[in-house]
């Protein structure tokens, strides 16, 4: 696979776990205001356990604008792409990082305000039915989304098991991803229902977005990273042919628990890939994302809504 390299990368957060109105602008990141037009907002942006990322890719004069996943909730999220401005019409595709509600629940309200001409990119087991989660001794049924709510509206599906190209060659989605290392074992407890038949849920549909940006390197994103941010990482580079990392974006899906294996693991092996920028997002875990800050510093930027990153 043969990525074109684009001029630059601008990832706007349209959703996310955090607000906060205090984090500064650095050289990686623009903060949004708690105004518009010199008036301060009476309903401001709202944060929620979800991910929603609008994704602009420049070549030359060309602007490829994409969307990483929907978000949870379509009021939360309608309220955020109000108050930023967010052209959806201008969107060339949505990409599904996977199943989950908080990344696929606010598809029918995208879906509705996209062109109809606008793919979404999927893995196939996206739209499997019967998914639950375990919360404790409680299964809990996920309402994952339907084939229909994109097909009615006119809109086609890609479904991306193997890794994808874009027409524009600008960007890749990896499709499904190898599990190799050790220590990145999947402890979400889920279940699946395949021909009829209930299994466990691996996440098979975990997928990732790598874009190349000239003189720079990959820039990796991700959804959750359910296979592992360093699986995903060491993927990208194997589908691409290039080597160099340049930043990771995204959630990364770390254990909850203050002192983790995992996490230490992940640390030390971004290290060695050295990236010049770390984003962690969403799903990274608050002690994760602490042990990020106090390891990486400067290179590791606080994701919040309205944050605008620039690379």
């Amino acid at each position: 696979m043969k990525l074109i390299e684009a001029d630059k990368v601008e990832i706007t957060v349209i959703m996310d776990n955090l607000a906060d109105w205090l984090l500064e602008d650095t050289q990686h990141v623009k903060r949004a205001k708690d105004s518009k037009n010199g008036i301060e907002l009476k309903v401001p942006l709202m944060a929620e356990h979800s991910l929603c990322l609008f994704i602009s890719i420049y070549k030359g004069q060309e602007r490829h604008n994409i969307l990483l996943d929907t978000a949870e909730n379509g009021v939360s999220l309608q309220n955020n792409i109000n108050i930023l401005n967010t052209d959806l019409k201008s969107i060339e595709a949505i990409v599904l990082s996977h199943a989950h509600s908080d990344h696929t629940h606010g598809l029918s309200w995208i879906i509705s305000q996209v062109n109809p001409s606008v793919p979404v990119l999927a893995h196939p087991d996206v739209f499997l039915s019967g998914r639950t989660s375990m919360d404790g001794n409680e299964e809990i049924i996920n309402d994952c989304p339907e084939i229909k709510t994109i097909t009615n509206h006119g809109n086609s599906i890609i479904e991306t098991r193997q890794p994808y190209l874009s027409t524009t060659g600008l960007f890749a989605v990896t499709g499904q991803i190898p599990r190799k290392t050790d220590f990145e074992k999947l402890k979400y407890v889920s279940y699946i229902t395949r021909n009829g038949k209930k299994e466990f849920d691996s996440i098979d549909d975990d997928q990732a977005i790598v874009v190349n940006i000239k003189g720079k390197g990959l820039l990796v994103i991700s959804g959750c990273a359910h296979a592992g941010i360093i699986n995903t990482v060491k993927y990208c580079q194997e589908i691409t042919g290039i080597s160099s990392l340049y930043g990771v974006i995204g959630g990364f899906h770390l254990p909850s628990c203050s002192k983790s294996v995992t996490t230490e693991r992940t640390i030390e092996t971004l290290k060695k890939m050295n990236p010049e920028i770390i984003v962690p997002m969403h799903c990274t875990g608050t002690y994760a994302i602490a042990r990020f800050i106090e390891t990486f510093q400067d290179k590791c930027n606080l994701s919040c809504v309205g944050s605008t990153f620039l690379f």
